[in-house]
Protein backbone atom coordinates (compact mmCIF):
# COMPACT_ATOMS: atom_id res chain seq x y z
CA UNK A 1 0.00 0.00 0.00
CA UNK A 2 1.39 3.19 -0.84
CA UNK A 3 1.66 6.42 1.37
CA UNK A 4 -1.67 8.35 1.56
CA UNK A 5 -3.75 5.54 -0.10
CA UNK A 6 -6.69 4.65 1.60
CA UNK A 7 -6.56 0.96 2.83
CA UNK A 8 -9.46 -1.12 1.35
CA UNK A 9 -12.28 -2.87 3.79
CA UNK A 10 -11.64 0.05 6.05
CA UNK A 11 -15.24 1.48 4.90
CA UNK A 12 -13.84 4.71 4.35
CA UNK A 13 -13.85 4.84 0.27
CA UNK A 14 -17.22 3.63 0.48
CA UNK A 15 -18.06 6.66 2.53
CA UNK A 16 -16.37 8.93 0.53
CA UNK A 17 -17.78 7.50 -2.68
CA UNK A 18 -21.07 7.96 -0.85
CA UNK A 19 -20.22 11.42 -0.19
CA UNK A 20 -19.22 12.53 -3.72
CA UNK A 21 -21.99 10.53 -5.11
CA UNK A 22 -24.50 12.66 -2.71
CA UNK A 23 -22.86 16.08 -3.57
CA UNK A 24 -23.01 15.35 -7.18
CA UNK A 25 -26.74 14.20 -6.87
CA UNK A 26 -27.72 17.51 -4.87
CA UNK A 27 -25.75 19.85 -7.20
CA UNK A 28 -27.78 18.15 -10.56
CA UNK A 29 -30.71 18.54 -8.67
CA UNK A 30 -30.58 22.10 -7.79
CA UNK A 31 -29.26 23.21 -11.04
CA UNK A 32 -32.91 21.41 -12.90
CA UNK A 33 -34.72 23.49 -10.35
CA UNK A 34 -33.07 26.42 -11.09
CA UNK A 35 -33.86 26.13 -14.26
CA UNK A 36 -37.19 25.23 -14.75
CA UNK A 37 -38.22 28.37 -11.68
CA UNK A 38 -36.23 30.71 -13.84
CA UNK A 39 -39.15 32.59 -15.58
CA UNK A 40 -41.08 32.78 -12.59
CA UNK A 41 -40.45 36.04 -10.32
CA UNK A 42 -38.12 35.50 -7.42
CA UNK A 43 -39.30 33.85 -4.29
CA UNK A 44 -40.41 37.24 -1.84
CA UNK A 45 -41.25 39.46 -5.06
CA UNK A 46 -44.82 39.61 -6.42
CA UNK A 47 -44.89 38.73 -10.19
CA UNK A 48 -44.34 41.61 -13.02
CA UNK A 49 -46.96 43.71 -13.36
CA UNK A 50 -48.90 42.79 -10.67
CA UNK A 51 -49.89 45.15 -7.52
CA UNK A 52 -47.17 46.93 -5.57
CA UNK A 53 -47.30 47.82 -2.10
CA UNK A 54 -47.37 51.66 -1.20
CA UNK A 55 -43.89 52.69 0.28
CA UNK A 56 -43.23 53.54 3.41
CA UNK A 57 -44.13 57.39 4.59
CA UNK A 58 -40.98 59.79 4.07
CA UNK A 59 -41.65 60.60 8.30
CA UNK A 60 -41.03 57.05 9.02
CA UNK A 61 -37.24 55.93 10.58
CA UNK A 62 -34.88 54.43 8.91
CA UNK A 63 -35.25 50.91 10.94
CA UNK A 64 -38.70 51.65 10.07
CA UNK A 65 -38.17 51.59 6.39
CA UNK A 66 -36.03 49.17 6.80
CA UNK A 67 -38.61 46.98 8.86
CA UNK A 68 -41.40 47.83 6.29
CA UNK A 69 -39.37 46.19 3.47
CA UNK A 70 -38.35 43.52 5.05
CA UNK A 71 -41.94 42.27 6.03
CA UNK A 72 -43.42 42.96 2.66
CA UNK A 73 -41.05 40.64 1.46
CA UNK A 74 -41.27 38.10 4.00
CA UNK A 75 -45.01 38.07 2.99
CA UNK A 76 -44.59 37.73 -0.89
CA UNK A 77 -42.86 34.89 0.48
CA UNK A 78 -45.04 33.05 2.32
CA UNK A 79 -47.91 33.32 0.00
CA UNK A 80 -45.78 31.89 -2.56
CA UNK A 81 -45.24 29.21 -0.08
CA UNK A 82 -48.84 29.18 0.19
CA UNK A 83 -48.89 30.01 3.84
CA UNK A 84 -51.11 31.22 6.52
CA UNK A 85 -49.99 35.11 7.50
CA UNK A 86 -48.06 35.00 10.77
CA UNK A 87 -45.21 37.57 10.68
CA UNK A 88 -43.99 35.80 13.98
CA UNK A 89 -42.48 32.84 12.94
CA UNK A 90 -40.06 34.77 10.31
CA UNK A 91 -36.59 35.22 11.53
CA UNK A 92 -36.24 39.18 10.80
CA UNK A 93 -38.92 39.57 13.23
CA UNK A 94 -37.72 37.53 15.64
CA UNK A 95 -34.14 38.69 14.92
CA UNK A 96 -33.55 42.04 13.40
CA UNK A 97 -30.65 42.68 11.06
CA UNK A 98 -27.26 43.63 12.68
CA UNK A 99 -27.66 47.44 11.59
CA UNK A 100 -30.87 47.52 13.52
CA UNK A 101 -29.42 48.50 16.95
CA UNK A 102 -31.42 47.08 20.13
CA UNK A 103 -33.61 50.43 21.37
CA UNK A 104 -34.46 50.68 17.82
CA UNK A 105 -35.96 46.74 17.32
CA UNK A 106 -39.50 47.75 18.67
CA UNK A 107 -39.72 50.12 15.53
CA UNK A 108 -38.28 47.88 13.39
CA UNK A 109 -41.08 44.95 14.46
CA UNK A 110 -43.56 47.37 14.12
CA UNK A 111 -42.74 48.45 10.42
CA UNK A 112 -41.81 44.89 9.25
CA UNK A 113 -45.49 43.78 10.79
CA UNK A 114 -47.12 46.49 8.68
CA UNK A 115 -45.48 45.78 5.62
CA UNK A 116 -46.27 42.22 5.99
CA UNK A 117 -49.46 43.22 6.89
CA UNK A 118 -49.97 45.57 3.65
CA UNK A 119 -49.18 42.57 1.78
CA UNK A 120 -51.63 39.94 2.78
CA UNK A 121 -54.31 42.76 3.34
CA UNK A 122 -54.44 43.36 -0.59
CA UNK A 123 -54.22 39.43 -1.57
CA UNK A 124 -55.80 38.51 -4.27
CA UNK A 125 -56.47 35.57 -6.26
CA UNK A 126 -53.98 36.81 -9.40
CA UNK A 127 -51.37 38.16 -6.83
CA UNK A 128 -50.44 34.79 -6.02
CA UNK A 129 -48.31 32.00 -7.73
CA UNK A 130 -49.42 28.87 -8.72
CA UNK A 131 -49.42 25.87 -6.85
CA UNK A 132 -46.66 24.05 -6.62
CA UNK A 133 -48.38 20.76 -7.44
CA UNK A 134 -49.53 23.03 -10.63
CA UNK A 135 -45.49 23.46 -12.11
CA UNK A 136 -45.80 20.19 -13.49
Amino acid sequence: MSQGSIPRGSGVRERLKFRLTLACGLGLLLALSSGSLGAQAPHGTPAPGRWQPPPPPKSWTAPEVKGYTDGVTAAWGDLAAHLKPHPERQVLYQKPPATVKLDERYVYREGFRRGYDVVYAHQQPEDLPPAKADQG
